[in-house]
């Protein structure tokens, strides 16, 4: 998958196909991704779609998450290795679904109880280079859990605290010291 405002960006440089998951449908994996309106990173994408022949009585199948409407499904992979991905009538018009969830149907029937499935079109979106960009290790995360059936676990880990250093040169660590060391305890002796 190749997104146009990615093209745009990378004019010039070499192109990475990534597809950012912007939509998320209605799901427990993804329903908190929606309300804090998280985006993912699938880098060398591929679309993901029900097969026409699947029964959908026995199965239900969600799309978690899609793409925006500026991506396309490339179909000439030449030139997308070389860096030169330009849309045409064979490719796939966005949004194209990232990742899909399926489950029974008819919940609680014994044998197929237990089956579930994720799958997505990336592999390579939980690589240490894109698992803490965007929000892709907690839509993993998530599915995991999800697949787990530990839905008290499903949501969105808290964020590290980010730590902030000031440096001050020599002249403003003296006036500070002079001001709070010095002025105000002999400004309130002098009260």
């Amino acid at each position: 998958l190749v997104d146009c405002e990615f093209v745009q960006l990378l004019a010039g440089k070499k192109l990475e196909p990534l597809a950012p998951g912007l939509k998320y449908n209605l799901h427990p994996i993804t329903e908190k991704l929606r309300k804090e309106r998280a985006e993912t990173l699938f880098p060398m994408a591929c679309s993901i779609d029900r097969l026409a022949s699947a029964d959908s009585s026995k199965q239900h199948v969600t799309v978690l998450v899609e793409s925006s409407s500026a991506a396309w499904g490339e179909t000439n992979l030449e030139k997308l290795r070389q860096g030169k991905a330009e849309q045409d009538e064979k490719d796939r018009k966005g949004p194209v679904p990232l990742a899909v969830a399926v489950e029974p149907v008819a919940a609680g029937e014994m044998e197929r109880e237990g089956m579930r499935l994720v799958v997505f079109g990336s592999s390579t979106f939980v690589c240490n280079s894109y698992a803490g960009a965007a929000s892709n290790r907690d839509f993993f995360m998530n599915a995991l859990n999800w697949l787990l059936k530990r839905q008290q676990l499903i949501g969105i880990a808290a964020k590290a605290p980010q730590e902030f250093s000031l440096t001050l040169d020599v002249r403003r660590q003296r006036l500070i010291f002079v001001i709070d060391v010095v002025a105000i305890p002999l400004l309130a002796a002098v009260l």
